[in-house]
């Protein structure tokens, strides 16, 4: 499909969104969510799928604001039955919007791929050389320094304007919670006690 401009979208006919993001690191995963929550206030009654890297599938999973994540293993790609599978799933859900997730200053041709094999009639992700031929609306990149989040919300901005800022939502389900309360109190740590987290990184 060939290129198309900013101007010519209808935006209220978007119903149904695809993100990608094949991504085995889960803080990466964790800051595209403010991401996906200003999709949801944008476009209340859309259907929001992410499709995800099977380490941290479950993690996505938790954000009430998805409706669904896609789960793709790294054999996937290997495998041609497996592959073909997953991309007619995909195509059979006719989304109107993908999202390329990859980090502005980083190509991730798995994403760029995939995102082009969804057939969406708007593929939207950073403007990049690599990109050419997989996306057809770029959005410019802003060279300054801001949060990572922020990056990520350029990528809507650039197609509907300013929003507020978003939430940053994870629903924790009674098993994770019930495994953190044993963790804990394995290590001595009690309900009421103060804890404090520091992440060495």
């Amino acid at each position: 499909q060939e290129r198309i401009e900013k101007s010519d979208l209808n935006l209220n006919q978007v119903r149904k969104i695809l993100l990608v993001r094949q991504d085995e690191r889960l803080g990466n995963l964790i800051l595209t969510l403010p991401l996906v929550s200003a999709l949801r206030r944008n476009f209340p009654q859309s259907y929001i799928s992410y499709l995800a890297d099977e380490t941290y599938a479950d993690v996505l999973k938790m954000s009430p604001e998805m409706d669904e994540v896609l789960v793709i293993k790294r054999s996937t790609f290997w495998n041609p039955f497996q592959f073909k599978s997953l991309i007619n799933k995909i195509r059979r859900t006719k989304f109107d919007l993908a999202l390329d997730l990859s980090d502005e200053n980083n190509f991730s041709l798995s994403n760029a791929f995939l995102t082009y094999l969804s057939k969406a009639p708007i593929r939207v992700g950073y403007e990049k050389a690599q990109n050419k031929g997989f996306l057809n609306l770029e959005v410019p990149i802003i060279y300054k320094e801001r949060h990572v989040i922020d990056r990520h919300l350029d990528l809507l901005q650039f197609l509907t304007g300013d929003f507020s800022t978003p939430d940053f939502n994870l629903k924790i389900d009674s098993k994770n919670h019930e495994w953190a309360e044993g963790y804990l109190k394995s290590k001595n740590v009690l309900q009421n006690d103060f804890l404090i987290g520091i992440h060495i990184g």
